[in-house]
């Protein structure tokens, strides 16, 4: 909803009931309905109907909206700002709420306006007033349990404590700062809008109960990740993920189909870290090519044609060939449902994506927000991180092995992360007690209180790079065995990449003791056909030419006894 949309929308609900009119509620109809969830399954008249009754109210930063437990028959929608929602297991908890000056608020739409008297305006106040101390006033969000969701622009809360019936279903709904609602009060208006959200609950239920990531968890933790699921529709050409976008979580493709894409020159740019020395270490032979006969490719018309980028380079000139080939978008696959965007980049550490993913039908997801995962998988699920790894493997090895992902040069040294990290996850486990079941499973930024932000720094010194992980274990390795000091080297990586270097060359080492006559035999064979090879070339080009002089000769009606 833009900007303009907006404004009139509060300002049609600042008014009194019996003063908005029909055209004011016609204009904001069809956005509101497109892009608030809630009431897109409704009819044009019950949402007019929800517009009359609606108010605005408008909270600050720290604000308690409700409490865990309390009744309530109110629908609330975030116009603008942001919100946390926070969830209590032993019960309701937290500090109370901050005084309000205006005792009338729970029934703020029906406070009546009368004519003014005198030239006399009424001066009945309809908004939330808050005292000075508010403005220092800080809540301390550790009493109110763990956070589940936090919700945005035009996100809905507090269906479900109606359709349950259990009060205690949606926990403590906090102001992350200056945040305005739109307030949909009264038990009937509810009631049409309970179906449609009865609807979309259960199949968030569905969803979850039936998914392989969340089917073997609690009931209790199911319930959680239900709440903090949200639901987006993206029609036909959005944009569903961008490449290079920061990631906020993982996408789950419940309908439809979207399209894989990306640009393999801005991986580097990216994604520096995982490119040190790929250049050095991927034209390194292999010792069994002396095995292998290959035979030279021969193309004849490679002869007379022209490579696209030397063509647009004499054509357009040097810019045009450079942004053609470093600027070049590759297609990789098509998506359906049950595909999720944003594993690779969540299990990996990645921060932005690597793909473009862009709807080519209408789609529907389900979006699972960082912070969620944190809590829900990463902490109290090791088996769920296991089960996605083997879906990424799976995913990366399928990708690879197409012609279009083999452009790719991303795809290789994310497959070997994996792999790394998964050798170091089962090795490593038992060593460490902290890191063991997260090893290089990086943390997101995302909101985070004070005490949050102190495990995750205590986690990322526990935590080192890929590099330094391998690096150390070997100088372990060598110092039991008075092979070397135990000290820190002072470039990163380079105990771990010379151990790869040296049994690089004793594997070619064994394996030219191994095979010493057979190599030499293939040297020799594969010479003698690369021999005949050129030979029979130069005679068919020696033919070729003698036939061409032959048939100028004929067109020109010299004798052919010239060329005996």
């Amino acid at each position: 909803m833009n900007r303009s949309t907006r404004d009139s929308l509060l300002q049609v609900m600042k008014k009194p009931e019996d003063k908005r009119k029909d055209s004011e509620l016609s204009a904001v109809l069809p956005v509101l309905t497109w892009k608030v969830r809630c009431l897109r399954g409704l009819d044009k008249g019950k949402v007019m109907e929800i517009l009359r009754v609606c108010y605005y109210r408008k909270c600050h930063r720290d604000y308690v909206i409700r409490k865990q437990g309390k009744p309530w028959q109110r629908l609330y929608i975030v116009m603008r700002g942001s919100l946390t929602i926070y969830f209590n297991d032993e019960g309701v908890g937290g500090t109370p709420e901050p005084e309000v000056d205006v005792k009338e608020e729970e029934s703020c739409p029906s406070i009546p306006t009368f004519p003014p008297i005198f030239g006399f305006a009424s001066k009945t106040k309809k908004t939330v007033r808050f005292k000075d101390e508010s403005k220092d006033y800080v809540l301390d969000r550790r009493k109110l349990g763990r956070s589940v969701a936090t919700l945005e622009g035009l996100q809905s809360f507090g269906q479900l404590s109606f359709l349950s019936g259990d009060f205690a279903a949606e926990g403590t709904v906090v102001a992350d700062e200056k945040t305005e609602l739109m307030v949909i009060p009264g038990k009937k208006v509810l009631e049409r809008v309970q179906v449609y959200e009865k609807r979309e609950l259960d199949q968030k239920k569905l969803f979850v109960r039936t998914h392989s990531f969340f089917s073997k968890s609690s009931e209790a933790h199911q319930e959680l990740i239900i709440a903090a699921l949200t639901r987006s529709y993206c029609p036909l050409g959005c944009t569903i993920v961008r490449q290079g976008s920061p990631v906020v979580g993982l996408h789950f493709l419940i309908r439809g189909r979207a399209r894989l894409s990306t640009t393999s020159s801005k991986h580097r740019k990216q994604y520096p870290d995982i490119f040190i020395n790929y250049d050095e270490f991927r034209n390194s032979p292999d010792p069994r090519d002396d095995l292998i006969v290959r035979l030279p490719s021969i193309n004849m018309r490679e002869r007379n044609t022209m490579a696209p980028h030397a063509y647009v380079r004499r054509t357009a000139g040097y810019a045009a060939a450079e942004k053609l080939v470093f600027d070049r978008n590759i297609e990789l696959c098509f998506v359906e449902e049950g595909e999720i965007c944003g594993d690779t980049e969540v299990l990996l550490g990645l921060d932005t994506h690597i793909f473009t993913v862009t709807a080519s039908t209408p789609c529907e997801l389900y979006t699972l927000s960082l912070k969620c995962y944190e809590n829900h998988i990463l902490k109290k699920n090791s088996q769920t991180i296991n089960l996605i790894k083997m879906v990424v493997e799976t995913k990366l090895l399928g990708r690879k092995s197409t012609i279009p992902g083999n452009k790719i040069e991303l795809l290789p040294l994310l497959l070997y992360r994996l792999r790394f990290i998964r050798q170091i996850h089962m090795d490593m486990a038992g060593e460490t007690n902290e890191t063991g079941t997260e090893i290089n499973i990086q943390r997101h930024g995302s909101y985070e209180s004070p005490h949050d932000k102190d495990a995750r720094q205590k986690t990322v010194k526990n935590m080192h790079s890929l590099e330094n992980r391998g690096s150390e274990g070997m100088i372990v390795d060598w110092y039991k065995r008075n092979k070397a000091p135990l000290l820190r080297p002072v470039t990163e990586g380079a105990v771990y990449y010379k151990e790869m270097m040296q049994k690089r060359s004793k594997m070619r080492e064994e394996m030219r003791k191994k095979y010493p006559n057979d190599s030499a035999v293939c040297q020799v064979i594969r010479k003698r056909v690369k021999d005949a090879i050129l030979a029979s070339i130069k005679d068919g080009f020696r033919a070729d030419n003698m036939v061409r002089k032959v048939r100028l000769q004929l067109s020109n009606g010299r004798a052919w006894t010239k060329w005996k």
